[in-house]
């Protein structure tokens, strides 16, 4: 795969190009996210997305997204313990997931996610889980606590921190702390906004972290449903996009364009 902030031909931040090698896996992962859904929120072809740029360009940022948080999530299973053919195997199920599904599963915090699949792998390599079976458990857990993703774009650095948990153990947190006062709660927030169109924060950002975010039953997260922002304590960092604003809109310039071609043929 394709290390998204190797593959701009101009440097980054100077508006270059994608690469041809990252141009194309991008455009063929953001197929796939437009692909039909079970619930028809999404339509591949002529009767719906070919006349919905606005759409197509969500799916190229999701697929932007989607690569870089897969590129540290490959790289995770592997440290956890995953075999050759155990990642080969998840590779394959990742290419057979719909867009709520893989967001379920690329939406897990970096904070949990090494002890999360070092947990896993164990269950595999024990016998009591198969891999298909890990991912449909993050999957259920997923849909049952309503995880998915947002996004904080900023030009600062967010810097993880050495922390003990609940049960005393030593972890590294790593999340966007509440630093803006928000009058309906009278209390500082931590923002995020759901989709491209509204991204929060600043204009010319130098990077994008990639939050999970929450809107199950037991969610402390609360939604602005005018701009798609959402707020909440404080927000777990899933990834960082270390990628500027104005190569990610020449990023998705690039895959609309391939998108709608290929769309149309």
């Amino acid at each position: 795969m394709k290390n998204l902030n190797r593959s701009f031909e101009s440097g980054s931040g100077t508006g270059g190009g994608l690469d041809l090698a990252s141009r194309e896996e991008l455009v063929s992962r953001a197929i796939h996210l437009a692909a039909p859904q079970e619930d028809g929120s999404a339509v591949r072809g002529s009767e719906g997305l070919l006349g919905d740029t606005k759409k197509i360009r969500e799916y190229a940022f999701e697929a932007i997204v989607h690569q870089k948080i897969l590129e540290s999530f490959y790289g995770d299973l592997q440290v956890a313990g995953f075999s050759e053919v155990e990642m080969a195997e998840i590779k394959d199920l990742l290419v057979g997931y719909n867009e709520t599904e893989l967001n379920r599963i690329v939406s897990v915090p970096f904070e949990i996610r090494n002890k999360m699949l070092t947990s896993y792998a164990e269950d595999v390599h024990s016998g009591s889980m198969s891999v298909r079976e890990v991912f449909d458990e993050i999957i259920a857990n997923g849909e049952k606590q309503g995880f998915s993703l947002g996004y904080h774009a900023t030009n600062n650095v967010i810097k993880k921190e050495a922390a003990t948990d609940s049960l005393g153990q030593e972890i590294v947190r790593w999340e966007i702390k509440p630093t803006e006062l928000d009058d309906r709660d009278e209390m500082n927030m931590a923002y995020y906004s759901e989709d491209l169109d509204h991204v929060y924060g600043a204009k010319g950002w130098q990077r994008i972290y990639i939050i999970r975010a929450q809107k199950g039953p037991e969610s402390t997260h609360k939604l602005d449903g005018n701009n798609r922002w959402g707020r909440a304590h404080s927000l777990p960092i899933v990834d960082c996009l270390e990628m500027p604003a104005d190569d990610v809109r020449v990023a998705i310039d690039e895959i609309t364009q391939d998108m709608t071609r290929e769309l149309k043929a």
